[in-house]
């Protein structure tokens, strides 16, 4: 990002990855539905907007990027988002997020639906593949959409995260990338 330009961050939630941007001198709009998040957002540095993912309030073509961080994975529909974060965006304009990877076969595991579903996740958090993604963005009229793969540990050690850092990740190469990355960075152009 670049010192002036206007970015959008959906799914701001407590304004981290927006605090995270404004550093790059961007004017950044944090925007989330929920309320109780972003009141603890509040005070980090970025303008912090009640919103819904579905109908944003914000002008056609008003920001040169909008970023989504863990957020389609809790979006009700997950076409509309992309179409208002295409029509919020200016043209020539970068969607930028990254999601948990529908490929990895832990997510599929820990975040599907089967009886290993994680009770910590919410009901509507699935992971999503980078190739259907790719095809949503299509059909919204994005293009030159690239993703690629990795895995992050978490502040919280648990024997998840242990697992995942000692054993999978040091594999997690090649071929195998696609299926042991939890997670995705991905990104379009309007």
């Amino acid at each position: 990002l670049a010192a002036g330009e206007r970015v959008r961050d959906l799914a701001a939630g407590t304004a981290t990855s927006a605090a995270a941007l404004a550093k790059s001198g961007a004017l950044v709009v944090g925007c989330d539905f929920s309320l109780g998040m972003l009141k603890v957002g509040r005070g980090r540095g970025v303008d912090l907007v009640a919103g819904d993912a579905l109908q944003l309030p914000f002008a056609d073509a008003s920001f040169d990027a909008v970023t989504i961080a863990f957020g389609l994975r809790n979006t009700a529909d997950i076409q509309v988002t992309l179409a208002e974060m295409r029509r919020v965006t200016k043209p020539g304009g970068r969607i930028v997020g990254y999601d948990p990877n529908g490929f990895s076969l832990q997510n599929r595991i820990f975040m599907g639906n089967g009886p290993l579903r994680l009770k910590s996740f919410s009901p509507e958090e699935r992971p999503i593949r980078p190739t259907d993604l790719r095809a949503k963005c299509a059909t919204a009229h994005l293009h030159d959409f690239s993703s690629d793969y990795f895995t992050f540990q978490n502040e919280t050690t648990t024997k998840f995260e242990m697992v995942q850092s000692r054993l999978i990740n040091p594999i997690a190469k090649g071929p195998l990338k696609k299926y042991l990355d939890r997670w995705y960075f991905w990104r379009a152009v309007k």
